[in-house]
């Protein structure tokens, strides 16, 4: 992973996309489900803004792909509000 070069602002996290299995058909035909924006996603937190308590580097979460902002490759940085659950927590 690229070393990410500035914190994230007040009241949010950057999370690193995992990554989803890819959707077969039948017949063989790959689907592009990730495509679709409105779609939940799980990823791990990287790394919190100080203000942050509610969650901690290496919880997996999930939030809405239209609430995230691409910082660099795999990397988002979401809002505290807009992450919809914890899957794993680390502490």
């Amino acid at each position: 992973m690229k070393e990410i070069e500035f914190a994230p602002p007040l009241g949010s996290v950057y999370v690193e996309i995992d990554e989803q299995p890819e959707v077969k058909t039948g017949s063989g035909l790959h689907l592009q489900s990730n495509k679709d924006p409105r779609r939940n996603q799980t990823a791990t937190v990287v790394e919190i803004a100080e203000d942050i308590e509610d969650v901690s580097v290496g919880d997996t979460i999930i939030f809405n792909m239209s609430r995230a902002v691409k910082v660099g490759g795999k990397i988002f940085s979401v809002k505290i509000d807009y992450i919809e659950g914890v899957v794993e927590c680390t502490a």
